[in-house]
């Protein structure tokens, strides 16, 4: 399962540590959160999961062992700073729309440390660095149906 699951929340998360978690780290839907000086590892999925609309900024965020690192969907937007991301399985940040009634999703990084790469759907944005990342024909149902994201067990 999650680590916490915030729906529809407002806030300062701080000086938060996660791991060895089944599903996400933090999954946050329908919310404005602002995500300091964090550590995730051993994540079997996303280590942030940000959706439905959701607003977030990061800054001082390490993120290792992990599924994915950051990921923006449906209509939401996120923008980080200091992040470090290490030993990821499908990618250390995404950027796509899994819901279409929600709209496209923002991701913008910026790190001091190592080189980070992305995965950005069509019609969506991710920025590294202030580098526009170039999107691709990501297909977002089999993702969930039977690839990468697929939850075990589902």
């Amino acid at each position: 399962s999650d680590g916490f699951d915030g729906d529809f929340i407002s806030g300062e998360i701080s000086d938060l540590s996660m791991s060895n978690i089944g599903g996400d780290g933090l999954d946050i839907s329908g919310s404005n959160i602002e995500l300091v000086d964090s550590d995730f590892e051993y994540i079997g999925d996303k280590a942030i999961s940000i959706g439905e609309k959701s607003i977030i900024t990061g800054r001082s965020v390490r993120i290792s062992h992990v599924g994915s690192g950051i990921v923006s969907k449906d209509g939401s937007s996120g923008t980080f700073t200091d992040v470090q991301v290490n030993d990821f399985d499908v990618a250390a940040l995404m950027s796509y729309i899994k819901k279409p009634q929600y709209g496209s999703a923002k991701l913008d990084i910026k790190t001091q440390t190592g080189t980070l790469t992305g995965l950005c759907q069509h019609g969506n944005l991710l920025s590294i660095n202030g580098q526009v990342l170039a999107t691709i024909d990501l297909d977002v149902k089999r993702m969930y149906s039977d690839g990468p994201m697929l939850k075990v067990g589902r």
